[in-house]
C-alpha cells in the first residue's frame, strides 16, 4: 500500500509532573519512536508527505514563541528531554528532506481541548482537571483548590478548529513548521469563571494555592505565520468551546474520576 500522507502524532508523555520525573525514559522512548517512524517513511513510503507534531515546550524561555525561535536556546528544564526529542524530530525531517527530497509538515499545536478526551485514569490536562474539580464542587461539595494565584495565562485551541487549520496548512504548504493556536490567552481565573457559570458553582468559593507549581506565567503561540498563509483563520470563541466541552464532560462522567 502506498500512502499520500503519514500523520505522526505518537509520543510518550503525560500531563502533570511526568516530564520532570521521567526525563531519561522519555528521551530514549521518544527518540526510538521518532527514529522508527522516520526510517519507515524514508525506506518504505518516500512518496508520502509526513505530517508530524512538535510541542510548545520546545521553545526556550523569555523569547517570543515564533517559529524562527523554535530551535534556539534551551527549553525549560522541567520539560527538557521531551522538548529536545521533539526538536530532534524536526531535525530528522529537515535532514531527510535535504538528502532525499522527502516532503513534510511540522505543526506545533497549542493546548487542544474539546469533547472526547481520555477518561482512562491518566493525568488530566489542566482544563479538564479544572472542569472536573468545579463539577465535583457543585455536585458533592468538594473543595476546589487551584494551583497558583489564578492570574497565570494559558492558550487553548478547540480541537475541530485545529484540525481545519492543520488540513489547510498541509494543502497549502510543505517543508516548513507552523504554530497553530487560538492566537489569544486567558487567565486561569477566566477559565474558572466560565466553568462556574455553566455548572452553577460560586466562583468565590475557589481557593488558590499560591505555593503550588504554576509553570510559566504566560504562554501563547504566535500564529501570524499561519494567518498570513491561510488568510481565513477562524477559531471559535472560548466560551462556546468550553460550553460544548462541559456538556460532554457531564454526560461522560468526567467528574466521577478521582484526583
Amino acid at each position: 500500500t502506498q500512502f499520500d500522507r503519514i500523520y505522526h502524532l505518537a509520543a510518550w508523555t503525560r500531563a502533570g509532573d511526568f516530564c520532570a520525573r521521567r526525563g531519561g525514559d522519555q528521551w530514549i522512548i521518544n527518540q526510538q519512536i521518532n527514529t522508527n517512524v522516520l526510517a519507515f517513511w524514508a525506506r518504505k513510503q518516500p512518496q508520502a508527505r509526513l505530517v508530524a507534531f512538535g510541542t510548545s515546550v520546545s521553545y526556550p524561555k523569555e523569547v517570543p514563541l515564533t517559529e524562527e525561535n523554535y530551535m534556539q536556546g534551551t527549553p525549560i528544564d522541567r520539560y527538557y528531554a521531551y522538548a529536545m526529542s521533539k526538536r530532534m524530530l524536526l531535525a530528522g525531517l529537515q535532514s531527510l528532506h535535504r538528502q532525499y527530497g522527502l516532503e513534510y509538515n511540522y505543526i506545533i499545536p497549542s493546548t487542544l481541548y474539546g469533547p472526547d478526551y481520555h477518561l482512562d485514569g491518566r493525568p488530566l490536562h489542566f482544563i479538564y482537571d479544572l472542569i472536573r474539580k468545579i463539577i465535583r464542587g457543585q455536585r458533592y461539595g468538594d473543595p476546589v483548590v487551584l494551583w497558583g494565584d489564578g492570574h497565570q495565562k494559558r492558550e487553548l485551541v478547540y480541537v475541530e478548529d485545529f484540525i481545519r487549520i492543520l488540513d489547510a496548512l498541509v494543502e497549502k504548504t510543505r517543508n516548513d513548521l507552523f504554530n497553530v493556536g487560538a492566537g489569544e490567552e486567558h487567565s486561569i481565573r477566566e477559565f474558572a469563571s466560565i466553568i462556574c457559570e455553566q455548572v452553577g458553582f460560586p466562583a468565590e468559593r475557589i481557593e488558590y494555592d499560591t505555593g503550588g507549581f504554576v509553570g510559566a506565567r504566560s504562554k501563547i503561540l504566535c500564529v501570524d505565520k499561519a494567518r498570513n498563509v491561510l488568510g481565513d483563520y477562524p477559531v471559535r470563541p472560548l466560551r462556546d468551546g468550553l460550553c460544548e466541552t462541559i456538556r460532554w464532560a457531564i454526560e461522560a462522567g468526567l467528574h466521577e474520576l478521582e484526583s
